[in-house]
């Protein structure tokens, strides 16, 4: 088998101009010619987001390990998608950048990865990558709320549907864990001030 990985594999003409020309450097057999192009396509922001969501379909893992480091450092909201779809990713390179991205993008990622749970709670990969962000994400005081969840996800072998009927509970008492939270910031806050 050729490999291909210094060769596009996804059409790309339809990208404006300056996407296409950093897209066309992200499979460059020079690492440094890649960061920098990944550097540029990041300083876009998310406006370069649907254009990375296309390459994510590349069977060449370079570009979509590539894309995927864009679309962590952009690391915003629109971007909870792109990585809740890559948490099922056959390479466990891109999973593990797809759960770092959702850490990044933050609390906002908890709701989306729940109900990926929810809908698909069966999926090896999704719980490994689940487990990884919401016990990240999670303070001591939340965990003790997700213990039941994290360890469902954790044992991946659970029979039934433990995963899913713990990422509804929790799904449903999440604005508690959200206003927990936000307490918990605002007491380090004043121990800080004072």
């Amino acid at each position: 088998m050729k490999d291909n990985q210094f060769e596009l594999d996804v059409e790309i003409q339809t990208f404006p101009d300056d996407i296409r020309e950093l897209v066309e450097k992200l499979v460059s057999d020079e690492g440094m010619t890649r960061m920098k192009a990944r550097a540029k396509l990041v300083n876009t922001g998310p406006v370069c987001l649907p254009f990375m969501e296309k390459l994510l379909r590349s069977e060449n893992r370079l570009l979509r390990w590539e894309t995927a480091k864009v679309i962590e450092e952009i690391a915003d909201v629109a971007s909870i998608p792109l990585f809740i779809m890559l948490l099922e990713d056959y390479d466990d390179d891109i999973r593990w950048i797809a759960s770092e991205g959702l850490i990044r993008v933050g609390k906002r990622s908890i709701r989306p990865v729940l109900e990926k749970l929810i809908s698909n709670g069966d999926s090896f990969f999704l719980k490994v990558g689940a487990h990884h962000v919401l016990k990240s994400l999670s303070h001591d005081r939340e965990r003790e709320r997700l213990a039941p969840l994290l360890h469902a996800l954790q044992n991946y072998g659970e029979l039934g549907d433990v995963v899913q009927i713990e990422a509804s509970r929790i799904l449903e008492d999440l604005d508690n864990i959200i206003n927990m939270q936000d307490h918990n910031e605002n007491e380090d806050d004043n121990k800080s001030d004072g």
